[in-house]
């Protein structure tokens, strides 16, 4: 009898081990197929899961610039992503594909670029590409993300393998930028840069953020915040200038790209008036819909800031077509316009225009809405 039930409890406990083994071999199934499927498309990053030691250099180089705010990977805010996904690919004029990730925020709060990458892959993805295609003719140069908001231009740069800036004065959008670089490439060559931009070392405070559109967040003088409501006015954040951020450079060109609602008027005079550049800036893709409405009063010398730009040997061009804008209609290629430097190198001829009757674009030009020529060329539907 003892023999008898000692061989039933050994057939028994055999029979519970090839349980719990099939039980094992199909959760590893199941999380196998679960990586696999969000390697494909989604990662979710949890916060703080890729440290990475920080840059003595450039904490001595903050040192160095009064009121530069140099973030290092140990001084990043840990964050948790709504969700990361592959953007759509990218194809520079040399047909180069770039792949990248990026991680967005809640698309419910922030309705215009994370929803527009939550849905389409991406955000502006022309213009970012234009900008691989002016990278490609200058190869050694440094990518400046003025704007940045969570690395839309800034990621898919870096996973080309080219040295970044990406400045932006609300901490959080260059932790989603950090994110989405680890997340898409080995390339360490990216800069943080946690300050509002402007002519002069001063506080910019926070006035009032569009409502699902923190990246429209407009920066207020001291001056230009006592004829607000006080409960309209937010934080202060320290500013720099346009010159404090080519110090971080150490390249002899930059490629720049600037969305900064509107204060591009006040913050690149200096750079403009200045005939001894220390960087040679070849190409400028700057927002113009912002400076061509005077957003909020940002860009009120609008024709003297036309005017010094061509006195500095920029000339205007369509970024769709890469042509001159018809009738000066700086508006005619969607938001914003590429700025040539009369001693830059050409550049390409686009590849593809697509049919002109595909879109039609509406912007509001802070008067009135009026829809543009349907005859523009657009091949990005965002618009």
């Amino acid at each position: 009898l003892i023999l008898l039930d000692s061989l039933l409890q050994e057939r028994d406990m055999n029979v519970l081990f090839s349980k719990i083994l099939q039980n094992r071999r199909k959760s590893i199934l199941i999380a196998v197929f679960l990586i696999l499927f969000l390697e494909m498309k989604y990662v979710i990053l949890l916060p703080g899961s890729v440290p990475l030691p920080s840059n003595t250099l450039d904490i001595q180089l903050k040192s160095s610039i009064s009121g530069l705010n140099l973030i290092t990977e140990s001084e990043m805010p840990e964050i948790l992503p709504w969700l990361c996904l592959r953007s759509r690919d990218l194809v520079s004029q040399m047909e180069v594909r770039v792949k990248s990730m990026i991680c967005v925020k809640n698309i419910h709060q922030d309705r215009i670029i994370s929803k527009s990458v939550y849905e389409s892959g991406g955000y502006e993805s022309y213009d970012v590409e234009v900008i691989l295609d002016l990278l490609e003719i200058y190869p050694g140069s440094t990518f400046i993300d003025l704007g940045s908001n969570i690395g839309v231009f800034s990621v898919p740069v870096a996973a080309a393998n080219y040295s970044v800036i990406a400045v932006d004065p609300i901490l959080e959008n260059l932790a989603y930028v950090r994110s989405s670089v680890l997340l898409s490439t080995r390339n360490r060559n990216v800069k943080y840069i946690n300050n509002a931009v402007s002519d002069t070392r001063s506080a910019l405070y926070t006035w009032l953020p569009p409502v699902g559109n923190e990246g429209g967040t407009v920066f207020l003088t001291k001056e230009e915040t006592k004829d607000k409501p006080k409960d309209e006015i937010g934080k202060s954040v320290a500013a720099i200038t346009f010159n404090d951020v080519l110090e971080v450079v150490d390249t002899s060109v930059a490629i720049l790209k600037a969305d900064i609602e509107g204060s591009e008027c006040r913050v690149f005079m200096e750079y403009l008036k200045n005939p001894n550049k220390k960087v040679f800036i070849p190409y400028i893709l700057m927002e113009w819909i912002s400076i061509e409405s005077n957003l909020e009063g940002c860009c009120p010398q609008i024709e003297e800031f036309k005017q010094m730009l061509t006195k500095s040997g920029y000339h205007p061009l369509n970024p769709v077509t890469r042509k001159d804008f018809r009738d000066n209609n700086y508006l005619e290629g969607g938001q914003n316009v590429l700025w040539i430097h009369e001693h830059a190198k050409k550049i390409p001829e686009i590849r593809d225009v697509p049919n002109p009757e595909d879109i039609v674009i509406v912007l509001n030009s802070g008067k009135d809405v009026k829809p543009i020529d349907t005859k523009v060329y657009a091949r990005d539907t965002r618009h």
